[in-house]
């Protein structure tokens, strides 16, 4: 058996094969097998000892005094048994480099009075931190982290609930292999600017369940390129930074959820990217004030958005986006709704959906070059554009992108056999090229005859919407016809005016005193009180001579006509024609949707 090294004896520590050297107040230990470790500080402190560096080595037991007031180093070391030092105080810098833990450490209600250094340490079974309070003050010096856990691996589960980290605290690039808690951690240090995040988890893996619940952070946080694999939630997380500069003060961006994801109930002061994140399981967004959040070149599968607190209106904006799967927006109250190029490859649907408790112009969702792959379920009212509102788009670019998204929603529509909806939709698509065609300079012949013909039929018809618009213009038409006529007759014989009834003269002229009345006080528009005018008019030629109403056919019988009769009747047979035609395309309204 071999006997323990004399001098390390002295000091509380039985090892052998020990390199030591005693230098400037440092003991050091290279190499050594030490099978029991229980630090004495004031006996250490006795001998002018501040300093314990520890390399190297295998440790099977090793016990702290309840005050730890030395400097102590472990790098490259092996710990081979339990480390326990629950309640313990650590008043100096404390380091576990590089270092290997086999069984269970437990540092819960442990008190870091320094800076604590676990640098590309493995855990190899459950760590505890529960309740450890990392008090250290955040340091003036940028490049310095109060609590290094860099490139650590947690094969174990890991827990920091309730901890509180009260400076810097760095997790870049660790692994946690089995479940990670941070429930109700503190993480207390201030943002500063500096180059070193206060909050760093930058590549770091999460292999088992990931909960952030009830979290708090102060300063800027990143997880940036993490991948949490297993199901991971931020339930009433608190991200508390201020947005200060152009920096992203909450950085989610290339991060991959392979695992459902809640984020409920979040608080988001500043900003918060999931640029180019990607969303592999279901993501539930539940009352979590979005309008921080960038969404662009984000990739989603299952995706809801939820509010339980239905007051406060939210922004939406997603850019370069894909949904492979449902999006869902319930009970949202949204103000602003935005989709920029954007794919939708599953059903979306708003269901109990408000934007701003109207729907008006101002506050419609904006699809921008959308891509719409299956069924898209929202209110018509919420994609229902009035020519009058598009008019007010001046931009070129704009009015191409009205008739794209017009066009997509048109063939989604159709394709799953809504052809009353996609009918209106074909209608604001006329209604963008009507506009794009009155903007674009430089237009061809073609363009010009089509900018009319679509000028047209908005006008007759609301391209072939709109039935009682169309009657309005063929009473309009024959009433003009028998006007002109019955002007051009009395021209050539006044004495026809004795053949009319006086009864019937009376009836027409209080009909338009009526249609006068209630046009001056605006309960009818003035389209309507011409179409009233022009009712009686028509009344008159179905009492006296219907046969005009026919147009060309007068031009085959034996009543001879003057030239100006002959063309009235002429131009007056086109254009029935065209109304007749259009009244009777219109009637058959959900015939006229494209294929």
């Amino acid at each position: 058996m071999m006997e323990y090294d004399k001098q390390l004896k002295e000091y509380g520590i039985l090892a052998t094969n020990a390199q030591v050297i005693i230098k400037d107040n440092v003991l050091s230990i290279i190499s050594a097998q030490i099978d029991k470790m229980k630090l004495e500080c004031e006996k250490l402190k006795a001998k002018k000892i501040k300093k314990i560096h520890i390399f190297g080595s295998e440790i099977q037991y090793i016990y702290f005094t309840e005050d730890t007031t030395i400097d102590i180093d472990f790098i490259y070391c092996n710990f081979k048994n339990q480390v326990i030092a629950k309640k313990h105080n650590f008043n100096n810098i404390i380091t576990f480099k590089q270092c290997i833990f086999e069984t269970i450490v437990d540092f819960s209600k442990a008190t870091f009075n320094c800076q604590a250094d676990f640098f590309a340490s493995i855990f190899k079974a459950e760590a505890r931190f529960i309740n450890t309070k990392f008090l250290v003050e955040q340091s003036d010096n940028n490049k310095i982290v109060e609590s290094d856990f860099r490139e650590s691996v947690f094969e174990g589960n890991a827990f920091f609930d309730r901890a509180i980290f009260q400076g810097r605290v760095d997790f870049n690039i660790s692994t946690f292999k089995d479940k990670a808690r941070f429930i109700e951690t503190q993480f207390l240090a201030e943002q500063d600017n500096g180059e070193i995040i206060e909050n760093n988890f930058r590549e770091s893996v999460f292999e088992g369940n990931t909960s952030f619940d009830g979290a708090k952070f102060k300063g800027r946080v990143n997880f940036g390129i993490s991948r949490f694999k297993a199901e991971t939630s931020f339930i009433e997380t608190q991200f508390l930074v201020e947005q200060d500069n152009g920096e992203i003060e909450n950085d989610f961006r290339e991060s991959i959820f392979e695992g459902n994801v809640v984020f409920g109930g979040i608080t988001f002061q500043a900003r918060v990217s999931f640029m180019f994140s990607n969303f592999m399981g279901e993501a539930l967004f539940i009352d979590t004030n979005t309008q921080n959040c960038i969404f662009n070149h984000t990739e989603f599968n299952k995706t809801k958005f939820i509010k339980i607190d239905y007051k406060n209106a939210e922004t939406y904006t997603f850019r370069n986006s894909t949904f492979k799967d449902t999006l869902s927006f319930e009970n949202t109250n949204i103000s602003k709704l935005e989709f920029d190029n954007v794919v939708f490859n599953g059903i979306v649907t708003f269901n109990e959906a408000n934007f701003s408790n109207e729907a008006n112009f101002s506050n419609k969702p904006s699809f921008t070059n959308c891509t719409f792959s299956n069924q898209f379920n929202i209110e018509h009212q919420y994609i229902q554009y009035r020519y009058e509102d598009i008019e007010k788009t001046r931009d070129y670019s704009q009015l191409l992108n009205y008739r794209d998204l017009f066009r997509k929603l048109k063939s989604n529509r159709i394709a799953h056999h809504n052809l009353i909806d996609a009918s209106e939709l074909h209608s604001q698509e006329l209604y963008a090229r009507e506009l794009e065609l009155k903007h674009k300079g430089n237009k061809t012949i073609k363009e010009h005859i089509e900018k009319w013909q679509l000028w047209f039929y908005h006008k007759l018809c609301d391209h072939h919407t709109d039935l009682l618009l169309n009657l309005k213009w063929l009473i309009i038409a024959i009433g003009l016809f028998t006007s002109l006529y019955f002007i051009s007759r009395l021209i050539q014989d006044i004495s026809i005016l004795e053949s009319l009834n006086p009864f019937g003269i009376c009836f027409s002229i209080a009909c338009a005193f009526i249609a006068l009345i209630l046009y001056w006080f605006g309960h009818i528009e003035r389209l309507d009180f011409f179409a009233s005018l022009n009712a009686v008019i028509t009344l008159w030629i179905i009492c006296y001579k219907p046969q005009l109403i026919f147009g060309i056919a007068n031009l085959l019988g034996n009543i001879k006509y003057n030239g100006f009769e002959n063309f009235l009747i002429t131009i007056y047979t086109i254009v029935i024609g065209l109304i007749i035609f259009s009244l009777q395309k219109t009637a058959r309204k959900n015939s006229i949707v494209p294929n």
